[in-house]
């Protein structure tokens, strides 16, 4: 089997245990708590995301193996930068978050804060090993993670020694960190690498007009989140993660694929992802089936009390399938060379749902956030293949 094929069956079997692993671990922390959780993973994402995806996709796209020395050093000073601005805004956003929202234990900070850094080493590795074209390697890393996760905290639960809320955050901290130790042994062993620092200025011009799709797509991927956090009662929150977050097991495909796409891998991309004929089959029905399919496992591993409105479950769930569409279809036009018109439109995207589902939250409710980012999603891409058949 291929690389790409087996990151792909990885991808797709890692996404399907963390959503069981989720299911899990709600059902042990309870409502309150998993709404808590919620956050502090919507936020610790976004921000990660926020600061190191334009980096990481330069990187894909340049190749790691013909960057220079003064290159090299430039993006190890560069990510450096990020990582410690990262944790800055990290500790202020959940600081806020305590003093306004709900307060947030000091033990339980901690734990916060060692997850956040190791989470980030995690995520940055496994994007390093997909520049150099490690898919097979970065899919398995990815797969081993999540089992480690799931060992060590029904081992810490079963010790009582912590709390669920810490042990859930030292079963993250500690697979990301051992996944961490063996991509940068793998990385340093199989690869020549020019480790050291220099001026982070001569990567950052490389990565200019890479960094607003990546920002686009962790702000709007975490702000509905974050919007009903913050707008609707926190019960609300930990209800609409465990909706939203089984529908995210496919997004697996739109995610490799687009990796695959921006590290020129697209020849090795499976046939039916080129099929209209298929796709348009297939969508409705998987639709259906996960719709009253996660329903009932909600039901019935968790109870009526964690359940949404049917009708706001359906438009989470078609907006996670136009995000999808919305998210390889862009890094297709930057593929093809129209990067600037993905980067003037990324920006505004994140602006307009903010502004709209603000409003519109506080007169419709919950179910006015998937309806505007739908529609947003939607608009997005109507726009770029305008612009795209017009050029």
């Amino acid at each position: 089997m291929s690389q790409r094929r087996t990151y792909f069956l990885t991808r797709a079997l890692t996404t399907f245990l963390a959503m069981v692993f989720a299911l899990g671990y709600s059902r042990s922390l309870g409502l309150a708590n998993r709404s808590l959780i919620a956050f502090v993973m919507t936020s610790n994402s976004m921000i990660w995301i926020l600061a190191t995806s334009g980096t990481t996709l330069t990187l894909r796209k340049l190749n790691p193996r013909l960057l220079n020395s003064k290159i090299s050093k430039s993006f190890i000073s560069l990510i450096s930068l990020e990582i410690a601005a990262a944790f800055i805004f990290f500790l202020i956003t959940n600081l806020i978050y305590s003093q306004l929202k709900n307060e947030l234990p000091k033990n339980l900070l901690i734990g916060i804060l060692v997850y956040f850094f190791f989470s980030g080493l995690h995520l940055l590795s496994i994007e390093i090993l997909i520049s150099f074209e490690r898919f097979r390697l970065a899919g398995t890393l990815d797969l081993i993670t999540i089992i480690i996760q799931i060992f060590i905290f029904y081992l810490l639960v079963s010790f009582d020694t912590f709390s669920l809320a810490n042990s859930l955050l030292l079963a993250f901290s500690t697979s990301y960190f051992a996944v961490f130790l063996v991509a940068l042994l793998t990385v340093k062993k199989s690869f020549s690498l020019n480790v050291g620092f220099g001026s982070p200025r001569e990567f950052y011009h490389l990565t200019r007009g890479n960094h607003s799709l990546g920002f686009t797509l962790a702000v709007m991927d975490r702000l509905d989140r974050l919007l009903v956090g913050i707008l609707l009662p926190t019960e609300m929150l930990g209800r609409f993660a465990v909706t939203s977050g089984m529908f995210t097991v496919f997004r697996f495909i739109p995610n490799a694929t687009s990796k695959l796409l921006t590290s020129k891998s697209n020849s090795a991309l499976p046939n039916w992802i080129y099929s209209k004929r298929i796709v348009v089959t297939l969508t409705p029905v998987i639709t259906m089936v996960t719709l009253f399919g996660s329903r009932l496992v909600v039901e019935f591993w968790l109870g009526t009390s964690w359940l949404l409105p049917l009708s706001v479950t359906l438009l989470i769930l078609v907006q996670e399938i136009i995000r999808g569409t919305f998210e390889v279809n862009s890094n297709k036009t930057i593929l093809d060379g129209f990067s600037n018109l993905v980067h003037k439109q990324s920006v505004l995207i994140p602006i307009f749902a903010i502004f709209i589902a603000y409003f519109s939250t506080k007169v419709f409710g919950i179910v006015a956030i998937p309806v505007t980012f739908s529609l947003i999603y939607l608009g997005a891409i109507i726009f770029l293949k305008t612009r795209v058949s017009k050029s």
